[in-house]
């Protein structure tokens, strides 16, 4: 028995400095060994080209977009977390999207979308809110505006229109500032955010539960975020044969994706015109249907009719802005994962301004 209960301590003393040691190196570990070691390319030439970035850069770059993490956010759940100085993607917590803005600004415009309008794969001055900002400077150079970039990964017209309420009740958006909502790609009906699934969870399953409950989920919790666990899981996904997806299937009704979407828009309007606020939702070229793929692994790839329906249901939305064919003249559509390219957000900034501009004039 003590030579049982001596072999269990070991191996459970074993067991825990190994995830302490994995908690503490292995990220820095990693990210040695792929910079500096394996380092195999993870966007082509032409595409390094129009991002802006050298080889070298590359990995940096990648880990600023797409390794990245959420915070919580009261009401519209997550929004991306606050960055501290990185080279080309930065997030506060107040202002959004890093954007070159000035100070104490007379009238704002205020950005809200999905991870297309937040500028996943461009830098923080290739945004679609970053290049407006620029075409603003050029024309009216003697007038004083901010520009905020606040789409987010994953957002969807609810969740935009939420942030957008929560911001006027903390009295961040004033009588006369420009909203602009740029939706269609991520529109799903009533659908949950990318972690209503773990708040449900963890209400009802943890903190909601009885105290046997709370012990089960609780170790749950702690076993899936080992180092150990996370690892195996990784190995896991890596050697297994993938599923097929089946495009153009969609578990929500064609009525649903439009009744949400237009009671969104019909929110909005509302606000806007108590509040007074200039407030415009544009129906967005969605990558795949507008936009053609531009680079060598895409050649071959077909348009996703889920996203050609979609577009179809939404053109006819009340109050909408349809800008769909921004990017008709563009030589450069779009990457290889569903986002736009540089030039593509100049072309959407250009066309958002030439329907505004007339607004913005009267102000002036």
């Amino acid at each position: 028995m003590k030579k049982f209960f001596f072999i269990f301590s070991s191996t459970l003393v074993l067991f825990v400095v190994m995830n302490f040691f994995l908690a503490v190196f292995l990220t820095p570990i990693n990210n040695f060994i792929t910079v500096n070691i394996l380092n195999k390319p993870v966007y082509s030439e032409r595409a390094l080209k129009l991002i802006g970035i050298n080889r070298s850069e590359e990995r940096v770059f990648y880990n600023e977009t797409w390794n990245r993490k959420f915070r919580y956010v009261q009401f519209v759940e997550h929004y991306e977390a606050e960055t501290e100085n990185q080279k080309y993607v930065n997030v506060s917590k107040e202002n959004g999207r890093s954007m070159k803005n000035n100070y104490k600004c007379k009238k704002n415009f205020y950005f809200y979308g999905s991870s297309l309008t937040f500028g996943y794969n461009v830098v923080d001055s290739n945004t679609i809110p970053s290049y407006f900002k620029n075409i603003l400077d050029t024309n009216y150079s003697k007038l004083d505006y901010c520009v905020f970039n606040f789409g987010s990964a994953s957002y969807f017209s609810t969740q935009e229109t939420i942030l957008f309420e929560t911001q006027i009740l903390n009295n961040k958006i004033k009588e006369g500032d420009f909203i602009f909502f740029i939706d269609g790609h991520a529109e799903e009906g009533n659908q949950g955010s990318r972690i209503s699934g773990v708040l449900r969870s963890i209400f009802s399953d943890g903190l909601n539960s009885r105290m046997l409950g709370r012990l089960n989920f609780s170790f749950i919790f702690l076993w899936n975020s080992l180092p150990t666990t996370k690892i195996y899981n990784a190995l896991r996904d890596t050697f297994k044969t993938p599923k097929r997806h089946m495009q153009g299937v969609s578990k929500t009704s064609k009525k649903e994706i439009k009744e949400v979407f237009q009671k969104n828009v019909l929110f909005r309007e509302a606000i806007c015109k108590d509040f007074k606020l200039n407030c415009f939702t544009f129906l967005q070229p969605i990558p795949n249907v507008n936009v053609s793929y531009n680079f060598e692994k895409s050649k071959e790839q077909n348009p996703n009719q889920l996203d050609v329906g979609r577009q179809d249901l939404l053109r006819d939305t009340k109050y909408i802005f349809d800008i769909t064919n921004s990017l008709d003249n563009n030589k450069s559509l779009m990457f290889e994962n569903n986002h736009y390219t540089p030039e593509s957000n100049k072309a959407i900034a250009e066309s958002i301004f030439d329907i505004v501009n007339k607004k913005i004039i009267k102000f002036h």
